[in-house]
């Protein structure tokens, strides 16, 4: 039975979750290179949304890289280092989960 510090329930089902964004990252990239070919003729505002969308998912995950490298390497064997919070964390959750919606839908002027 584990401990209520145990690393596998603290840190195990982000470890699962980073292996699924990684996987959606790779879908997403191959979407927007299909895009990327077949794009000629739509407009300036698609492809800028398209792009800003990308860009997004990739900072999102360079963030989840951090998130795990950070709590898995930098802090290995540090139980508590689990109770701080830092600012990629706040980043994460903040601006990629509340206002991600919000800025495409400015973008692609949906209201």
């Amino acid at each position: 039975m584990a401990s209520p510090l145990s690393i596998d329930l603290l840190i195990g089902g982000n470890v699962i979750a980073s292996a699924f964004v990684f996987s959606l990252f790779g879908l997403s990239l191959a979407q927007a290179y299909i895009y990327w070919l077949n794009s000629s003729r739509d407009r300036f505002y698609l492809k800028a949304t398209v792009w800003t969308v990308m860009l997004l998912e990739t900072v999102h995950t360079i963030a989840v890289v951090h998130f795990m490298y950070h709590y898995t390497v930098t802090s290995f064997g540090k139980v508590l280092m689990l109770a701080f919070i830092s600012w990629y964390d706040l980043l994460d959750k903040f601006a990629f989960d509340t206002y991600s919606c919000e800025i495409l839908s400015a973008l692609s002027g949906v209201q």
